[in-house]
């Protein structure tokens, strides 16, 4: 019997929306190719069995597979290797994850390198070091150039005569279905397999990120509150315990981390803002960040110690602290502290002073008010010179830029400079 051309593995957990969105607008594009569909489920519920049974009744390629939900999802892959491996049903083996599709050119030149034999293709949506489409024989050079991209479910298909027969699977889980290379032992399988292979030919193909079409309806990745862990322990793990016919695994390990994104310095602000990375996670990895990322030491330093809250925004925060600076020092050459103005700009300075340790005797407004009136517990009172010409009290200007300088036109025209501070006007209190 003809082995058929390509199967396409899913494996998910409890996503069956995505599943049904794959189905309705993508699975088309992959089956005018003829190539088959396999949901491989472990979800917790019949959702997704429905999805895909209901689906199988209008595409004779779409499969379904019912697998245990206790099985780590990386031995689900190497369960799924070892079965077509067996079967020999089909050419080529695509594991893909379950949000993720491909265009319709990716798919084309997917069929076009099947049909050239190739031992494992890399379909690429992320070439930033611009490879292009390239052939590759030496085994070497394809792990400096392609391990870390093979990390990705969905960037390796593999050619199933030559690839996933004759495995020493017990050898494999022995050696990388441990807690500090699992998550990673589909890469170490591909690396473990074709080092042992007389003749072995694999092309990388590059792509547009448009090429790649991602789920809106995908949340954040499982392992995100493991993503040190992950990658910056289990992978140079994982990578050092290849066999040694494999160089440049230094170079190949920080790789990852410049080309992936994972480690990049933006998306460590995000990891930092939801307190992922943090001073205990640098200091944990301090003598090993540069051989993780290309980010400067310095800049994960600085990043770690951040607020959460303030990584996101850098230079606002900057900004902040110089203006709280400013405040502080501005405070402390008087013994009575007002602030001018009574709106959010006030009750931000209020923040501030609370922050710093240091009071005040109340908001000033230029309007009426009856003297019972506080905000935040603090009184409000009527604007007086007359409180200000003591040198003794400070008042804190707590407006926008355009009110400032009215007010230091019209209210504020005879009060002495020194005794004002502006975020806005430098030379008030210099």
């Amino acid at each position: 019997m003809k082995s058929r051309r390509l199967a396409v593995c899913i494996p998910t957990y409890n996503r069956s929306e995505i599943i049904l969105e794959f189905i309705e607008k993508h699975i088309e594009r992959y089956l005018k190719y003829g190539f088959d569909i396999f949901v491989y489920d472990s979800s917790e519920n019949s959702d997704t069995e429905n999805i895909v049974k209901k689906g199988m009744g209008q595409y004779k390629s779409l499969h379904f597979v019912k697998i245990d939900p206790s099985v780590h999802s990386n031995m689900k892959v190497y369960n799924i290797f070892k079965e077509f491996g067996e079967k020999l049903d089909y050419e080529y083996l695509w594991i893909c994850g379950d949000a993720v599709s491909w265009s319709d050119r990716v798919l084309e030149s997917v069929n076009i390198c099947i049909n050239q034999g190739y031992d494992m293709i890399i379909p690429n949506h992320h070439d930033v070091e611009k490879l292009g489409d390239k052939i590759y024989t030496n085994v070497n050079r394809f792990f400096l150039d392609c391990a870390w991209q093979m990390t990705y479910y969905g960037t390796t298909i593999v050619k199933v005569s030559t690839v996933l027969t004759d495995v020493d699977w017990p050898y494999l889980i022995k050696k990388y279905a441990v807690p500090d290379s699992i998550n990673l032992s589909h890469v170490a399988f591909y690396f473990e397999k074709i080092s042992t292979m007389r003749v072995w030919r694999g092309i990388h193909l590059s792509f547009a990120e448009s090429d790649i079409i991602v789920s809106s309806l995908k949340k954040s990745s499982g392992w995100k509150q493991d993503t040190f862990y992950i990658w910056c322990y289990c992978w140079p793990t994982m990578i050092n315990r290849l066999p040694q016919c494999y160089t440049n695994k230094k170079k190949v390990i920080r790789k990852n981390g410049a080309n992936s994104l994972i480690l990049s310095y933006n998306n460590l602000k995000v990891l930092r803002s939801e307190n992922i990375f943090n001073s205990e996670i640098y200091k944990q990895y301090k003598n090993k960040w540069h051989n993780l990322t290309t980010v400067p030491q310095l800049s994960l330093w600085f990043l770690s110690t951040l607020p959460p809250e303030a990584a996101l925004d850098i230079r606002g925060y900057l900004k902040e602290m110089q203006i709280k600076n400013r405040i502080k020092k501005f405070c402390n050459r008087f013994e009575r502290i007002y602030i001018y103005g009574a709106g959010l700009k006030a009750k931000r300075y209020t923040r501030y002073l609370n922050e710093m340790g240091l009071g005040f005797e109340a908001y000033m407004v230029t309007g009426d008010v009856d003297g019972t009136e506080t905000i935040e517990g603090h009184k409000v009172i009527k604007f007086s010179r007359d409180v200000l010409n003591d040198r003794k009290a400070g008042l804190l200007l707590a407006l926008n830029k355009e009110n400032t300088k009215e007010v230091m036109k019209s209210t504020l025209r005879r009060v002495k400079n020194r005794v004002i501070f502006s975020e806005f006007i430098l030379w008030r209190f210099m």
